[in-house]
């Protein structure tokens, strides 16, 4: 059981850590087992960002201490967590995205300081990430080079071929 000093001094820290996230998401994780939870919490923290598990009332309470007043605040219930998202909001909405609807239910979140609803966070959480999108890029840009190779080798090949024929009917 949290003291009151220890109650205000975990509000006061969610309200810092809201206020300098960039996004943050709201979950209720009631169907997550321990080990489920704990990969979760890993995953996030790859993205840079932060899961943390907090009782209804103080998590309200820090909203509205970094500045969100809203009805879907209110409508908080069930075992909640907040997923801060301190560099790549996307990419930790991607995590939380994997982990599938039969065991975690978006509640909402903020990005840039919008309230977004669950449907919206589904919809960021469908874009790809950072890194998947440079890879693609990278790949889209290495394409028509291996390509380029792969035809230039492949009359190489044949030349080999060719010459190792004549070298056989030389022989004969």
């Amino acid at each position: 059981m949290l003291t009151k000093l220890q109650k205000k001094e975990l509000v006061k820290e969610i309200s810092d850590q809201i206020k300098k996230s960039q996004g943050f998401y709201l979950v209720n994780f009631s169907k997550l087992a321990t080990k489920e939870l704990e990969d979760l919490r890993k995953n996030v923290k790859a993205k840079e960002g932060q899961l943390k598990v907090v009782k209804n009332t103080l998590l309200k309470i820090a909203l509205k201490e970094a500045g969100y007043s809203n009805d879907e605040i209110e409508k908080i219930s069930g075992q909640t967590m907040i997923n801060f998202a301190f560099s790549d909001p996307i990419g930790v909405a991607n995590v939380l995205n994997k982990v599938g609807e039969e065991k975690i239910r978006i509640l909402g979140g903020v990005l840039e300081q919008k309230w977004l609803s669950s449907e919206e966070v589904k919809r960021i959480a469908a874009i790809l990430s950072k890194e998947d999108l440079i890879a693609k890029l990278i790949g889209s840009l290495k394409s028509p080079m291996a390509k380029l190779v792969y035809v230039l080798k492949g009359n190489q090949q044949k030349l080999v071929y060719i010459l190792q024929e004549v070298k056989n009917q030389r022989k004969e």
